[in-house]
């Protein structure tokens, strides 16, 4: 079998229960009506995107398909209100946890438990008292340890609030000021610097990378001078996502010493041929902005993204963060025995990676920033650029209402429109989202590397109550499945390729896989619709469906595809097929 999309062993994702997410790269799309803010687990997949550590999963194949996202902020100018309760205690966490239908999972040490004074906490609202079970309730079922939440409605911060502890063993309550790392929702960050950019008339969107950054060299059919400012925001430039090193350099120059590294990388192909998920995009995207601005990444964005947004916990320096003595440790147990290993905020850092997935915050902050954008950009960016992140610059080739702007998800959820994303980065994970039209925000951070999905769309549920609707029918009839019949050639994250044969007997599409590296062992599985053109297949042989697979056409035109893709390898159709497949 070949050594395909190979990453760590993770703990099983979810995407949002019964309160209907899409997760970019996830197997399944849930709508299905609320009832209690409780969890409903997918399938046994693959989750994250840290592969720091792939030498312990042997030849096992396993997927990482959920996009690591972002999203961010509130309140354009002003002062974030205090509190509205306090911390919750570790006891009511422990008290939900038993009260859920997953059971009461290991969360918290048996440390003496710290209650609220009755006599000065506010008396939670029903809405409050939704929010927090939604939060503890997904807290039980990831066993996370600590988490923050921070709620804007019609426009106003509404709620934030802290649960459990900073530190699984050693304990100290997560309040309403306590850092978090917030991985991927850097992104977004990283693309409002190149619109500052844009608007300075330092750089434009449809130039090529190469006018920047000209040391940047590729190798492959493909030329780099093709992948434009553009390609990198939105995911379309074809680099492969082969970033795995989360140590890294911590020096100013790293950026542009990884950059004149990548002359081994071919691109997966032509740039704007498709949607497909890379760090490395953005990490280029972070170095166009250094060139233009003549000012190193952190310190640009320090200076002149977060400081003009109010974003005063926001950081990329570790050592800030661990002067404030208030931080959350970050949790992982993906790794294979199921260890936990826990980090501080100054246990690993990459400024060559910091553009893709490195920043500190706090909900307070992120909301800070969601409600900027929101309302035009406030003291960061013209409505225009405000505008454009939050576009729908590219179709994801999933469902028809899901779309990537710039660094941001662009989704329709029960006939609201949402802007989201999510992070995760070893040891803690987040989501933001917002819906423009209500002024709605929520941000939540957690102190594991699995976000809290659930909690997110169940708060968005208990808050604005969409109208339940049927789930659509995006199945469709195996009559139509010989269009994605055929031999495709692919190449992985690495630069290593294999062969893939799809073939559709009766009503059953399946693949079979031929790793150069070992022939004579070919691998078959069959191909399970999960939705339009995606499908689902057995990596590793425990007969559960488990990654993901998009066939993707290579016009609006013609129905056969010429891609098949999903974010660690990408096959392209071929009519001479390099090798006899049985």
């Amino acid at each position: 079998m070949p050594r395909l999309w190979t990453a760590r062993p993770q703990l099983p994702p979810r995407a949002a229960g019964q309160h209907g997410a899409f997760r970019h790269g996830s197997c399944y799309l849930l709508r299905t009506a609320k009832q209690e803010p409780r969890m409903t687990p997918l399938p046994k997949q693959g989750v994250n995107v840290n592969r720091h550590d792939v030498s312990s999963v042997g030849p096992a194949v396993r997927i990482s398909f959920l996009v690591a996202v972002l999203a961010a902020t509130m309140c354009a100018a002003g002062q974030i209100p205090a509190p509205s309760r306090a911390t919750v205690p570790p006891t009511e966490v422990a008290a939900a946890a038993a009260e859920s239908p997953l059971g009461p999972p290991r969360i918290f040490p048996a440390h003496p438990p710290v209650h609220e004074d009755s006599s000065t906490a506010a008396k939670a609202t029903p809405i409050e008292e939704a929010i927090d079970r939604c939060v503890l309730v997904d807290m039980a079922a990831l066993d996370t340890p600590g988490a923050q939440v921070a709620v804007v409605i019609d426009g106003q911060l509404a709620y934030q609030r802290g649960y459990g502890y900073r530190h699984r063993q050693n304990g100290g309550e997560v309040d309403e000021r306590t850092i978090f790392r917030a991985g991927s929702l850097t992104k977004q960050f990283t693309a409002a610097a190149v619109m500052q950019q844009v608007e300075a008339g330092t750089l434009n969107l449809d130039d090529p990378i190469t006018r920047l950054v000209p040391e940047l060299h590729l190798s492959g059919l493909w030329s780099v001078n093709s992948i434009t400012i553009w390609n990198l925001l939105t995911h379309t430039s074809g680099f492969p996502d082969n970033w795995s090193e989360i140590s890294g350099s911590s020096d100013d120059g790293a950026l542009a010493a990884w950059a004149g590294r990548q002359g081994a990388v071919k691109l997966h192909a032509p740039p704007g041929s498709f949607w497909n998920y890379t760090n490395p995009g953005y990490m280029l995207a972070g170095l166009a902005v250094e060139r233009a601005s003549g000012v190193p990444y952190r310190t640009y964005m320090e200076n002149n993204v977060f400081a003009p947004a109010g974003m005063n916990s926001t950081t990329f320096s570790p050592s800030t963060v661990m002067a404030t003595r208030n931080f959350a440790y970050g949790h992982d147990r993906a790794r294979a025995g199921g260890r936990e290993t826990i980090y501080r905020p100054d246990s690993y850092d990459n400024a060559a990676a910091a553009p893709a997935g490195y920043v500190f915050s706090t909900a307070a902050d992120l909301l800070r920033w969601a409600s900027l954008v929101m309302d035009g950009g406030g003291a960061v960016l013209s409505p225009s650029s405000a505008e454009a992140l939050q576009d729908r610059q590219v179709y994801m080739d999933y469902t028809p209402d899901l779309y990537y702007g710039f660094g941001l998800v662009s989704q329709t959820y029960k006939g609201l429109d949402i802007r989201w994303h999510d992070g995760s980065i070893p040891g803690w994970g987040s989501v933001l989202l917002w819906a423009p039209q209500q002024r709605f925000a929520v941000a939540l951070l957690a102190n594991t590397s699995e976000p809290l999905y659930n909690a997110m769309f169940c708060i968005v549920d208990a808050v604005l109550q969409p109208e339940d609707v049927a789930p659509p029918d995006y199945s469709t009839d195996p009559a139509t499945w010989g269009r994605y019949t055929g031999t495709y050639v692919f190449s992985d994250y690495l630069g290593d390729a294999f062969e893939g044969k799809v073939s559709l007997k009766g009503d059953t599409l399946s693949v079979t896989f031929v790793d150069p590296e070992s022939p004579g062992a070919p691998y078959t599985a069959p191909l399970v619709q999960a939705y339009l053109d995606t499908f689902l297949f057995d990596a590793n042989g425990d007969d559960v469906p488990d990654m993901e697979l998009t066939f993707v056409r290579s016009s609006q035109v013609t129905m056969r595809t010429r891609w098949v893709r999903n974010r660690f390898a990408v096959g392209e159709r071929s009519n001479i097929p390099r090798r006899t497949l049985p």
